[in-house]
């Protein structure tokens, strides 16, 4: 199923309310950085600005976040991902419209205004909602160029902090100030290497590599028949009919303790679903020759029945989670598909 979670929303949410999940980055870089502002991302495509006196955070699952340094916690955050050709910022905002609407009281306050991301075009969407009993108030600008869309996040409480301002206001203009530091570098040239599987000598029949070897330390092998996953920000591919899903992520927890760790993702997912059946844990089994520990669970989303097999594995400071996802009907459809994922699965 290519998509069940919200791309983004839901993470940052995550994110931005369990900070502990996440280590932060010490190191400061100011290079290139307009005066107050620190490099919270630097990648051959763009540089994302944020506040210097803002805490970043370690990029998880494609999203790079920080967050004010005062109690409110609002944030700011960038993801990016390949888009179909030809497709523009109202149609992208449409597809996923529908995801927002897991979230209590949502609604759009401002729709499609034009803004500038650094010196290109863009258009910014307002919005409130209720999450696990809290009101946020939220702005997301969309910018599409050379195959990407970039979207920047600033979330924080709807509360009043004062008479006069609430914490969303407090922000702002620091958040939109990131906005308009935002530098793109322009087309990479390698949109269409990231379609294809890479090549290696060890692939195994019937399967391909699909994770990038240069900037990560595993190997995840799919069935030659799926299709690599273009907009989920992190390693995964989907089945050409849309029944499964299987994706591998990796954080440094700040939990002592697997089973912390995992009941710390259980009372995220409280918020993000609802019918959430809760972590039920299997036997464990070896992931990459690491053993690891098996959880499933069964939820709601978007009014459609779902059900996840997730796989934990500890390598040095990192938690490794491998997920397959698929409707509650199709689940037992690709086990098979996916056992065989989970065995060729390498650490390097």
């Amino acid at each position: 199923m290519k998509k069940i979670i919200s791309l983004l929303f839901a993470l940052v949410l995550i994110i931005s309310t369990c900070l502990s999940l996440t280590a932060c980055s010490n190191d400061k870089d100011t290079e290139g950085a307009p005066t107050g502002m620190q490099v919270a991302d630097r990648t051959d495509r763009y540089v994302f600005f944020v506040p210097e006196n803002w805490i970043v955070q370690e990029k998880i699952d494609g999203v790079s976040l920080a967050y004010a340094p005062n109690s409110d916690r609002s944030s700011i955050s960038l993801y990016s991902t390949q888009v179909e050709d030809g497709i523009s910022v109202e149609d992208y905002w449409l597809s996923h419209a529908e995801e927002y609407k897991q979230y209590q009281d949502f609604t759009v306050t401002a729709e499609g205004k034009k803004v500038s991301f650094g010196t290109s075009d863009a258009k910014m969407y307002e919005m409130t909602f209720t999450a696990n009993g809290v009101g946020y108030q939220s702005f997301q600008c969309f910018c599409i160029k050379d195959g990407y869309v970039y979207i920047m996040t600033y979330l924080a409480k709807s509360a009043q902090k004062t008479d006069e301002q609430t914490y969303y206001s407090d922000n702002f203009n620091q958040a939109d100030y990131s906005r308009e530091c935002f530098t793109l570098n322009g087309s990479t040239g390698t949109e269409s290497a990231k379609r294809t599987p890479f090549a290696d000598e060890g692939t195994p029949d019937g399967m391909m590599l699909i994770s990038d070897v240069s900037t990560v330390d595993y190997k995840l092998f799919v069935p030659t028949a799926w299709v690599i996953d273009m907009q989920s920000g992190y390693t995964s591919a989907y089945k050409s009919e849309g029944k499964a899903s299987v994706g591998v992520s990796y954080t440094i927890p700040s939990a002592r303790t697997l089973d912390e760790y995992v009941s710390n993702l259980e009372n995220q997912y409280k918020v993000i679903y609802s019918q959430f059946s809760g972590m039920v844990k299997g036997e464990d089994i070896m992931l990459g020759g690491v053993q690891s520990a098996v959880y499933t669970y069964t939820a709601t989303y978007a009014g459609r029945e779902i059900k996840c097999k997730q796989v934990f594995a500890i390598v040095g400071s990192y938690v490794y989670t491998l997920t397959y996802t698929a409707s509650a009907m199709d689940y037992d459809q690709s086990l098979a598909e996916v056992d065989k994922i989970i065995s060729e699965f390498k650490f390097i």
